[in-house]
């Protein structure tokens, strides 16, 4: 369903909302979208200089907040602009929010603002489209007409009523219900391509409106807009364009572990032990059947849907073009939603079903009447219930229907058909009664059905075709006969039928279609024929079929469309080309086809193919990525990839850059194909290796670079042409051990300049002839040790400084003469322990130092006096936590300041509450990008 508009110059509009619905309801909400066709208004849109419209008629905020249908509202703002083509021959950007029409003059007023925006072309178009959230009836002042909603406004009243750009001289009606000191403009920070708080614009003394002097809707790009409203490039030359600048603009993650981050102007640079870097999906993404490949295939923009922020293991759809989604999830979108939520077909969180659970790991199946889930809870929709339960489709509530199950452990496989609800797992009793590995409930009341394959093992999947239950799994025995792995079961009685294909390794899917049973798993044959991974089977004769898609690891799922076989799973190749997580082959030959997802490594668990959508859940957490072999540049204030190529073959671990070269540290022998040991330098636009090649003769840890000199701190004891142990300083230009020699004994871990003192944590206990346990500074420029001497009783993996203090984290408990856990501040001059003291209950091992905070990361569960896992924020001057508990899945490896922004990199899969693998930026609100 659509309002649209175009004209050109101020001809008569007529709209239409297309599609049928009821008539008579005066307001509703509606997902608006401006397409700018020329390039002087795109860029004005991008630079923020667009407001769109003002008025009691209609209203709109960022993000997808709603408004309340009796709020009245007159102000307006706009989301973020993506640079993706519209539709049909347009080819520049749009402006997408949501918007509440009350009226025909609303829409109206919206037409003409966006038509004077154009401006001056006059063969200029504009296309607005107005798709309805809920199926809901025409605005006032449409006429509902063969169960259309139609008006005809003249572009002209449209063009009266738009106020200027710049305008906070209303008049008293248009105030009407409104706080004197509302501000004239509300809309979301343009800086923040996904800021679900909206950014206030006040008026200036003057009484105009005024956009932040640093905001733009560029976002993605290092571009700023100068004085005279162009756009320009920063300092350095660097052309920061974003691989991907379709809609789909989201934050970007890395597929492994994160161990460096450095921001130099608007770049992100990272390093670590990763191959491809991509926009972040969640667990779940709608994808549109056709051809095509990456982000082209998604259903809607990545910012447009409902992400499920984790692990997608089971789906089902409602029949409706939507679906349960079941995991290890707490939040999808922004509603906190644990192990299960519903999405509907156009991708948003189904605000009315809340199964309100105590615990995730769900599997799901789907009745007319039901969901059925099983997972790890002892409580859901409501109602005690101990790891499987029957939900209201509506609501999530709990259904009487509790057969008991021994734990959440025992179950496997769950489906539904209908009478049944058909199970698997380890368990030997259900509702008491002895039941091995299988067994079958009623769908209704829940009571233990007379059917009893038995069997030695579990299925992981179930296909239920008439009279047949094909269940596959791992099991040697199954119906009261020899079935390795498959069988076909009676469902009435549970004894296995004649067919017995027998695979030669674990089936984790099954599908009956018609006359043929495709399987996928982790095998390598069936009926002694090789068939790796994925089958078709005659489904009456159990013979294998010539079908050979012939994937190069496991696959989970399996749905059929026409003519089209879905895969899905953790393979990187089907039919010798390459495809990760999903493909696409032939029904008849098994030929692979052009569909390419190209999902994140870790997996798709399932895929259902309804109503035009294909639906994927899985581990995976991008799609569309681009190969980065351990090291990739961001954009720094969207997290967007960059065009930014470089490779090693091992681990990067440190990473410094002065605007004219980026310097890399780690564990590798090799820089983009050539040998650089342990220490090499990039070109910051294109990633190039450069000549530079101190040769290094082990681990560097840490970099930083000023004036001219590269200090390096590791594990080395040659670099640079010199004798020099574990921490030297090397000339930008040569690659050459400058005089600075300090001389620790041992290893350097940590490394931080501030001001012209370099601040050193390891593993040492002398420097040069001197005792320095453990931590030390020395003169930046002549390399003289400085009194400074905290005298640490063990290994110091982190240092930060900031305003006098110097933050140290490692393994000792005294130092600086204090008994101290882990984390100390220190004197800057003397060295000596202020009374800062968080005590975190564990390792700490990464810290950084922003305004009044000091953020650390580590092994500890409680710090300054609170329950955190993993990364904590700390008051700089009392050593108590804050509020702020983003509980990464596991320990961050590194932490930046990315220009007053926290950004964190590791080895997590989740951060904050959203799916981030690997790297992730946190906003002022604390909030996850």
């Amino acid at each position: 369903m659509a309002i649209r508009a175009r004209f050109t110059g101020r001809p008569a509009l007529t709209l239409a909302l297309l599609g049928t619905m009821l008539c008579g309801c005066q307001c509703a909400q509606y997902h608006l979208t401006l397409h700018y066709p020329d390039d002087a208004a795109w860029a004005r849109a991008r630079r923020g200089e667009l407001v769109v419209a003002r008025g009691a008629q209609c209203a709109a905020i960022g993000s997808g907040a709603p408004i309340a249908d009796d709020e009245v509202v007159t102000r307006i703002g706009f989301a973020t602009a993506d640079a993706a083509p519209s539709i049909g021959a347009l080819e520049y950007g749009e402006l997408t929010f949501w918007a509440q029409i009350r009226d025909a003059d609303c829409i109206a007023f919206l037409a003409g603002c966006a038509e004077q925006e154009i401006q001056p072309r006059a063969d200029a178009r504009v296309t607005v489209a107005l798709v309805p959230r809920t199926e809901v009836g025409c605005p006032t002042g449409f006429t509902c007409r063969s169960g259309q909603c139609e008006v005809a406004v003249d572009a002209a009243v449209a063009d009266g009523a738009r106020p200027d750009h710049v305008d906070t001289d209303r008049a008293a009606s248009d105030r009407a219900g409104l706080d004197a000191a509302a501000p004239d403009v509300i809309g979301v920070d343009l800086e923040r391509p996904d800021s679900n708080p909206i950014d206030v614009w006040q008026p200036d003394a003057a009484g105009t409106d005024r956009v932040r002097p640093d905001a733009r809707a560029d976002v993605g790009s290092s571009d700023r807009a100068d004085a005279s409203g162009g756009d320009r490039t920063d300092a350095g030359g660097y052309d920061a364009t974003p691989r991907d600048r379709g809609a789909n603009r989201f934050p970007w993650i890395a597929d492994g572990t994160v161990y460096s981050l450095h921001r130099h102007v608007d770049v992100l640079y990272v390093g670590g032990d990763f191959s491809r870097i991509g926009p972040a999906t969640g667990g779940a993404i709608f994808l549109d059947p056709v051809a095509g490949n990456g982000t082209s295939l998604l259903k809607y923009p990545l910012d447009g849907y409902a992400h499920v922020e984790g692990l997608g293991l089971s789906a089902a759809p409602d029949g409706s073009g939507g679906y349960y989604v079941g995991g290890f999830f707490s939040r999808v979108g922004d509603f906190d939603r644990l192990g299960i939520a519903h999405l509907l077909a156009d991708g948003t969180v189904d605000p009315l079903f809340d199964a309100g659970a105590d615990n995730d790991g769900m599997r799901i199946a789907v009745s007319p009447s039901a969901v059925y889930v099983f997972g790890y809870f002892s409580s859901i929709g409501g109602q005690p219930r101990s790891y499987l339960a029957a939900l209201d489709r509506a609501t999530g509530a709990a259904l009487p229907w509790a057969p008991a199950i021994e734990d959440a452990f025992a179950l496997n496989a769950i489906a539904v058909a209908g009478p049944a609800v058909y199970l698997s797992g380890n368990f030997d009793t259900v509702d008491s009664q002895t039941r091995h590995h299988f067994a079958a409930v009623d769908a209704d009341d829940g009571t233990l059905l007379p059917w009893d394959p038995g069997g030695d093992g579990t299925a992981w999947a179930f296909s239920v075709a008439g009279t047949v239950v094909y269940a596959g799994g791992s099991f040697s025995t199954a119906g009261g006969q020899p079935r390795r792995n498959l069988a076909a079961l009676d469902a009435t009685t549970g004894a296995a039928t004649a067919w017995d294909p027998s695979p030669d390794g674990t089936i984790h899917a099954v599908l009956a279609d018609g006359d043929t049973v495709f399987i996928g798993g982790s095998f390598a044959s069936v009926a002694s024929q090789t068939r790796h991974h994925v089958a078709a089977i005659d489904a009456t004769t159990g013979a294998v079929l010539p079908w050979n898609p012939d994937a190069n690891a496991a696959v989970s799922a399996i749905a059929v469309e026409g003519a089209i076989v879905y895969l899905a799973g953790g393979f990187s190749s089907i039919g010798g080309q390459p495809r990760t997580g999903l493909a696409a082959v032939d029904v008849a030959t098994g030929a692979v086809l052009p569909w390419d997802p190209d999902v994140g490594p870790g997996g798709v668990g399932e895929l259902f193919v309804d109503q035009g959508t294909v639906f994927a859940v899985g581990y995976f957490a991008e799609i569309g990525g681009v190969p980065s072999g351990n090291l990739a540049a961001f954009d720094a204030d969207s997290l967007v990839g960059l065009p930014w190529s470089a490779e090693t073959d091992d681990r990067a671990v440190a990473i410094a850059s002065d605007g004219n070269a980026v310097y890399i540290g780690g564990y590798f022998n090799q820089v983009n194909g050539q040998t650089r040991y342990f220490l090499a330098a990039l070109d910051v636009a294109s990633g190039d290796l450069l000549p530079w090649n101190p040769q290094s003769n082990y681990i560097v840890e840490a970099l930083a670079v000023s004036g001219g000199v590269v200090h390096v701190a590791g594990w080395f004891d040659n670099i640079g042409g010199e004798f020099r142990s574990c921490l030297a300083a090397l000339d930008t230009t040569t690659g050459h051990a400058t005089s600075w020699n300090p001389a620790p004994n041992s290893i350097v871990f940590a490394m931080v300049r501030d001001g012209n003192t370099i601040y050193a944590g390891g593993d040492f206990t002398l420097f040069g002839s001197q005792t320095r346990n453990h931590i030390a500074a020395v003169d930046a420029t002549s390399g003289a040790l400085l009194p400074f001497d905290p005298d640490a009783d063990d290994r110091v993996y982190a240092i930060a400084a900031k305003d006098a203090t110097v933050y140290a984290a490692g393994n000792f408990q005294n130092i600086g003469g204090q008994a101290r856990y882990h984390l100390a501040a220190l004197d800057a001059t003397t060295g000596v322990a202020t009374t800062w003291d968080p005590d975190p209950g564990g390792g700490a091992s990464h810290i950084l130092a922003i305004g009044g905070l000091v953020y650390a990361a580590g092994g500890f569960d409680t710090i300054g006096g609170q329950a955190r896992n993993f990364l904590a924020a700390i008051d700089g001057a009392t050593g108590l936590a804050t509020a702020w508990d983003p509980e990464p899945q596991y320990v961050p490896q590194v932490l930046v300041d990315s220009a007053g922004t926290l950004c964190v990199g590791g080895a997590f899969r989740s951060i904050g509450g959203r799916a981030r693998t690997g790297v992730a930026c946190f906003d002022q609100q604390g909030e996850v990008w």
